[in-house]
């Protein structure tokens, strides 16, 4: 496993992405931030204490000439200039979400990386989790048979960092827009409905995928939901699932003989990891993904090609598109719009 750099102290790095790596085991070796005190904190309380603070990502990358792969955890904004830095630098990067604050920043930055010949990923940490690798092997199995429809619904109480509709789909939202993408293929239609007052709003996304599915995001910010709601369900054939909080599934099938109601015919399986003390806190950063996409990252045979540039610029055009349909602010009442 390669050894990795950090650009990043913020509470996100702190509570998720840094005890990831460690319960990972992948050795955190450097670490930047705009303050170099800052960033020894921060080593020293994620357990990384040989690892070396910087006070910027150019002193980083100057100090360890044998670094490779470099994860990126900063304000949105900041992250193009990160990243197109360190790619210039001929670093292996695994940059949180947003990468580009729409499709042409991350269209410019998937070249970027192309043209140096290195992998550059964005941190969709529900691609990894467990829960969503099992829902992702049923449909490519097809033993519910073909897919029909799927319903997202995801809630949060996002103001504090979002205030805009917009910002609640560019900096929330976006890991179910991807999840969409990943798991059930290209989108051909996309139709917008929005609700929202002063504290609170809903966006309604109905969707036409390029296989002939059908399916719809339903995205609720706002105080009513401080404890998240994620819930998937997908309709196919023989049966359904349903995905909560990537921590269970239940797999419905259908009777296969028919509606004969006298015998017990229909199946219903529960999937879920075991409760047990034992996980510590480990459980929660794993089952949502965190600690499998850091491995990765950290594991992988980069040299190859690496379609993960180009996946977040079709994540974008589809965050762009649904973004297009919204109005400025929560406060415009209810909206409806196509594209």
């Amino acid at each position: 496993m390669h050894p990795v750099g950090f650009v990043g102290t913020g509470f996100h790095a702190r509570t998720n992405l840094l005890p990831a790596a460690s319960l990972a085991g992948v050795a955190i070796i450097g670490l930047a931030s705009r303050d170099a005190e800052r960033s020894a904190v921060t080593l020293a309380h994620a357990g990384f204490e040989a690892a070396r603070p910087y006070g910027s990502v150019r002193d980083l990358v100057a100090d360890l000439p044998h670094l490779d792969r470099v994860i990126v955890c900063a304000q949105p904004s900041d992250q193009p200039g990160i990243v197109d830095q360190l790619i210039e630098a001929g670093m292996h990067v695994l940059a949180e979400k947003p990468l580009g604050l729409d499709a042409g920043e991350a269209k410019a930055l998937a070249d970027h990386a192309a043209s140096r010949g290195v992998a550059l990923r964005v941190a969709f940490m529900k691609r990894y989790a467990p829960a969503v690798r099992a829902l992702d092997e049923l449909l490519t199995a097809a033993e519910l048979g073909e897919l029909l429809s799927f319903e997202v619904r995801f809630g949060a109480d996002a103001g504090g960092f979002a205030p805009t509709p917009a910002d609640f789909i560019r900096l929330a939202a976006i890991h179910h827009v991807d999840l969409v993408r990943h798991l059930f293929g290209d989108v051909e239609r996309v139709d917008v409905a929005f609700s929202g007052t002063a504290v609170a709003c809903t966006v309604l996304v109905t969707l036409r995928m390029r296989s002939g599915a059908v399916g719809t995001l339903h995205l609720s910010d706002g105080p009513g939901h401080t404890s998240e709601l994620d819930v998937t369900t997908i309709t196919c054939e023989r049966g359904t699932v349903t995905m909560t909080d990537t921590r269970e599934l239940v797999v419905h099938r259908g009777a296969a003989g028919g509606t004969d109601w006298r015998r017990p015919l229909e199946q219903r399986t529960v999937m879920e990891p075991a409760v047990s003390t034992m996980s510590g806190g480990a459980q929660d950063l794993v089952l949502r993904g965190f600690v499998d996409e850091i491995e990765s990252f950290a594991a992988d045979d980069l040299n190859g090609e690496d379609p993960s540039a180009q996946e977040n610029v079709r994540t974008m055009e589809l965050v762009d598109a649904i973004i297009r349909q919204l109005p400025s602010d929560r406060t415009a009442g209810a909206t409806a719009g196509a594209a």
